[in-house]
């Protein structure tokens, strides 16, 4: 009652039209925050919408206003594909022998070397991490140390490309197992189940399937697009009581969540995405132990190129993946490790990178399940080769599994598929409006024009198919 008597006088005292003017402006500065909403040079974005774990609050978060833009721009993403295939038709033969994908990405397990299964299995998606910094070249930067480590005890593949240059594409083509052809796909697959869906087949192979993340599940659509493929659970950033900054919480606690929410008594499968080595470099690396010299090594580093802080964040990064490897292997005795970057960082310790350089990531596999695997392999691969070959590895003799890609563990597979790039044992190819262009010397120029337009082919024909299987569906016609 008093605070509405005091209201009323301050009102009433307000006859002055200076007072008057000065009230318009601030409501009218108040009424532009509620539209932004927030005060700072960032708008509230449907990024931040899910900072709860309750539904129905996080809908209310975003003011009308914004939603509907949203909604507006949502409809207008996915449906502005048109009916040309940029990549050209489907190839005939595919036309002439099938009539549905369901055929097309049809394979079968054709042999299993052990009767064992892991009970749990970790693919770990770690933001921005490089293939380069694992070689021996770089060692002396010490900047991925823990990985190296793992990678001499694993399987390493050595000639890798991600599906994409962004996150959400490449683990977008990790999860739903479709190829990254230009659209981002984290909205449809909200809605449609594809067939090769990594959580649809692990399930079938009796796996409980998680995605864990540090950020919120509105960033990209990401927990509904998990949900839309199949997975069991989603654990993002508010599945944690840790301290939340930009991207939610650190890596430290995305795999302390990990080892707290994960069964020891359940088989699991189990997506991990990290976010360390990713802007605006918070933590203070030097203060957790990080440190450059390089007065006796031969590498040639530009600080302005790439600063020693950002450094210490891939240092960081990768020692977080190190720890987390270490406590789960004590409590999981049966487990399989995948390691994976989900797009090449961008940033290099100078300014001429080879093709390669800026092209691949790592994949490797580790844990005790591998001892019969040979520990290195230069088959080449990409994201969509991820799903196969795990399931070639532990399924059992003619499971029926759908892929776009094919086991790495099989040595007739010669070439691997990136968006707008193909790798081979020893070549890479990118792709652009100007056609193709080498890294490596082949023979002569007419034996190296001959394999780009065989590439070019391949690349065209697979971009092709997931093309059309993301925009016209599962009939080939």
């Amino acid at each position: 009652m008093k605070i509405k008597i005091l209201y009323s006088s301050i009102l009433n005292n307000i006859k002055h039209k200076r007072s008057n003017l000065f009230l318009r402006i601030i409501f009218f500065f108040l009424f532009i925050a509620s539209i932004r909403g927030s005060f700072t040079e960032y708008p509230a974005r449907r990024f931040y919408s899910s900072v709860s774990s309750d539904d129905f609050l996080n809908k209310t978060i975003i003011n009308p206003l914004r939603a509907l833009n949203y909604a507006i721009s949502d409809y207008n993403e996915l449906n502005e594909f048109g009916e040309k295939n940029p990549f050209g038709e489907v190839p005939n033969k595919f036309k002439q022998n099938y009539k549905t994908f369901e055929k097309v990405l049809k394979k079968e397990v054709e042999y299993n070397d052990t009767e064992r299964q892991p009970d749990q299995i970790f693919l770990v998606v770690m933001e921005s991490y490089d293939s380069w910094t694992l070689k021996d070249d770089y060692k002396d930067l010490g900047i991925s140390n823990s990985l190296k480590q793992i990678e001499n005890k694993g399987v390493s593949f050595k000639n890798f490309l991600p599906s994409a240059n962004s996150t959400m594409n490449s683990l977008g083509t990790i999860i739903s197992g479709v190829p990254y052809c230009g659209i981002n796909i984290s909205k449809i697959g909200a809605l449609r189940l594809f067939k090769t869906s990594i959580f649809t087949h692990f399930k079938k192979l009796g796996y409980e399937t998680n995605i864990f993340f540090t950020t919120y599940s509105s960033w990209q659509n990401l927990g509904n697009f998990s949900k839309g493929q199949g997975v069991d659970n989603v654990f993002d950033g508010t599945s944690s009581n840790s301290p939340k900054g930009i991207w939610g919480i650190n890596d430290k606690s995305l795999f302390d969540n990990v080892l707290e929410k994960i069964d020891s008594k359940k088989k699991s499968l189990n997506i991990i995405l990290t976010i360390s080595y990713h802007p605006p470099f918070e933590e203070d690396v030097f203060r957790k132990g990080f440190s450059l010299n390089l007065s006796n090594s031969k590498i040639k580093y530009d600080e302005k190129t790439l600063s020693a802080k950002v450094l210490g964040h891939h240092w960081l990064a990768d020692k977080f993946v190190g720890s987390f490897v270490s406590r789960a292997e004590k409590k999981y005795k049966n487990s399989l490790f995948a390691f994976t970057g989900d797009h090449f960082s961008r940033r290099f310790i100078n300014s001429s990178p080879s093709l390669k350089e800026r092209s691949s990531v790592p994949f490797i596999i580790y844990g005790s399940f591998l001892e019969h695997v040979p520990n290195k392999y230069f088959n080449p691969g990409s994201h969509i080769d991820i799903s196969p070959t795990l399931i070639e590895l532990i399924a059992p003799k003619k499971f029926i599994y759908h892929s776009f890609g094919s086991s790495l563990l099989n040595n007739k597979k010669k070439l691997g598929i990136g968006f707008h790039k193909t790798i081979q044992k020893e070549v890479i190819h990118e792709f652009s409006k100007s056609y193709g262009t080498t890294e490596q010397n082949l023979i002569n120029s007419h034996k190296k024009n001959k394999q780009a337009s065989a590439n070019k082919k391949a690349h065209d024909s697979l971009m092709s198919l997931a093309w059309h299987y993301t925009v016209k569906g599962d009939s080939i016609n």
